[in-house]
């Protein structure tokens, strides 16, 4: 009888040995840097989709669900508008609507109200419930691993979804992008900032990097003119945190505000100023170099 050659560990088990570097299992090198810089990515614990029959969450819900996890950068709790949710699951206001409430019934969620018009989205009972799920039943996997693998490092060694979490965060947090592209958008996200708070910063705040993975400048550009036009932020502008002012959520709910019709107006209306200034200064550029063209001419003469 032919004897069959056994696999490496690596294959058979599907697991990261020690001699892979810990960049093979970024987001990045997974993907591509393309795909991180201008989407970005967002963490959905494993638990959630083992367990949704448990959860009693449909396949629906778990979409609407996991455009509100897109949101949730941080520990505080997400507060995306039900129009940015509805544009990001493709679904109509309101089946996101029915798939919220649904949710919140079933206890995944609890819709808070919050200070602005978008609702927080508590989703600590969901935690609990995932960690529940954890104690009682191992990883996928653990049990083999602890058989005969051992998770210290060492060749075939899992990563653990801690460690995997913790180093996604740093990719977030502290990788620094080489793209020439990506440095010319953190220096024009500098720029309004500066224009649209009337400050002279050098530096931009960590919170903006998220951001610039998530809008474009465009659409950065525009909240930060819904901004100046909105009855809460329009005379705080100045006083303002900055790092408040360049986070991904603020330019969200900047941008999904219903501005009533006496807002529009003004903000249409800057518009119109800025762009007069604009040509002024231009009229007055071309007047400038007229008049001292003449000036050297009379001092020939």
């Amino acid at each position: 009888m032919e004897k069959t050659q056994a696999l490496p560990i690596k294959e058979m088990e599907g697991v990261a040995t020690s001699s892979e570097n810990k960049e093979s299992r970024t987001f990045r090198a997974k993907w591509s840097e393309e795909i991180e810089t201008s989407g970005g990515f967002t963490e959905v614990p494993n638990l959630i989709m083992e367990h949704l029959g448990e959860l009693q969450i449909t396949a629906s819900e778990f979409l609407t669900l996991t455009a509100i996890l897109s949101h949730k950068w941080g520990k505080n709790q997400p507060w995306p508008s039900n129009k940015t949710i509805s544009l990001r699951t493709n679904c109509t206001p309101r089946t996101v609507r029915k798939h919220v409430e649904s949710l919140e019934k079933k206890g995944i969620l609890k819709r808070v109200q919050g200070i602005r018009k978008s609702n927080v989205y508590d989703l600590s009972a969901l935690k609990l419930k995932l960690e529940g799920f954890a104690k009682n039943n191992p990883r996928p996997g653990q049990k083999e691993s602890s058989a005969g693998l051992k998770s210290t490092g060492s060749e075939g060694s899992t990563l653990t979804p801690k460690e995997d979490t913790l180093e996604e965060d740093s990719i977030i947090k502290h990788n620094n992008n080489s793209s020439a592209a990506y440095k010319a958008n953190e220096v024009k996200f500098l720029e309004l900032i500066n224009e649209y708070t009337k400050r002279n910063l050098r530096v931009l705040p960590n919170e903006a990097k998220e951001t610039l993975r998530i809008f474009s400048l465009e659409e950065i550009e525009k909240a930060l003119q819904v901004a100046t036009v909105d009855p809460w932020h329009k005379d705080k502008l100045q006083e303002l945190n900055v790092k408040y002012l360049s986070r991904a959520s603020t330019i969200d709910s900047l941008l999904s505000r219903n501005l009533t019709g006496q807002a529009h107006r003004a903000l249409r209306l800057k518009e119109l100023h800025d762009a007069n200034m604009a040509k002024q200064a231009e009229l007055a550029g071309k007047q400038g170099a007229g008049l001292r063209r003449n000036s050297n001419k009379n001092a020939i003469f």
